[in-house]
């Protein structure tokens, strides 16, 4: 089964459950294909029948692939760098996010999905996101 690389938005999340609601997924009924956002239409045969899944719990996953932010943007308050990378899941399922890890960070690393502060907004408010960090 081919999964969807999942873009995690940082956004405005309150509280765990919430961000995790916003994990929801779509299944095409009639290929099979998981993809995420959710959309109208099957990205793969176009079709309009689709059903809202929920994926299983996301304990451990492995670093695939990851990149340095020096140059850091207005809402990264901090000092560089800033790590982001793709994490695949032992179900296939791939999310991009932010790594705590930031001088050690190797592909292959074994990561944990936590809930933490990943930025803080134009009006000071901060932005709550998934953060991985090293098992």
């Amino acid at each position: 089964m081919v999964f969807s690389v999942y873009l995690w938005v940082i956004g405005k999340m309150e509280n765990k459950d919430k961000m995790m609601e916003e994990l929801r997924r779509v299944k095409c009924k009639s290929c099979g294909r998981i993809q995420y956002p959710g959309r109208i239409r099957c990205i793969k045969c176009r079709a309009s029948e689709l059903e809202d899944i929920y994926p299983e719990p996301l304990d451990r996953g492995t670093v695939v692939t990851f990149t340095k932010l020096y140059a850091l943007p207005e809402t990264l308050k901090g000092e560089p760098p800033y790590v982001f990378g793709i994490v695949e899941f032992d179900n296939g399922v791939r999310i991009f996010g932010q790594i705590s890890e930031r001088e050690k960070v190797e592909i292959g690393m074994k990561v944990k999905p936590t809930y933490g502060q990943v930025s803080v907004d134009s009006e000071g408010k901060p932005s709550m996101g998934i953060i991985f960090e090293p098992i």
